[in-house]
């Protein structure tokens, strides 16, 4: 399971950066000289494709929490196992 998450979390991170990518693209095309209609469209995608960035690194960062979590219950269960065997 951990293997899973650890490699979710590099997905997530590879897409922020794709996504951060694609943001700066739409926003240079959007201050070229389009139109006002096609530029404000382009500006809001940016603004909305940003927040999807955002939302990556966000969930990226709490995977990386939950493979931490997860490595440091299984250490103690193990230890416990380990402490419980010994008393036996």
């Amino acid at each position: 399971m951990s293997l899973v998450l650890c490699r979710r979390a590099k997905v997530y991170i590879e897409l922020s950066v794709a996504i951060g990518d694609f943001v700066q693209t739409i926003s240079d095309l959007a201050s070229s000289d389009l139109g006002p209609s096609l530029s404000h469209s382009l500006f809001a995608l940016a603004d909305v494709e940003r927040k999807a960035q955002d939302l990556e690194a966000e969930q990226a960062q709490q995977d990386l929490v939950t493979i931490t979590n997860t490595a440091d219950e299984y250490a103690r269960l193990i230890n416990s196992v380990r402490v419980s065997c010994l008393c036996c």
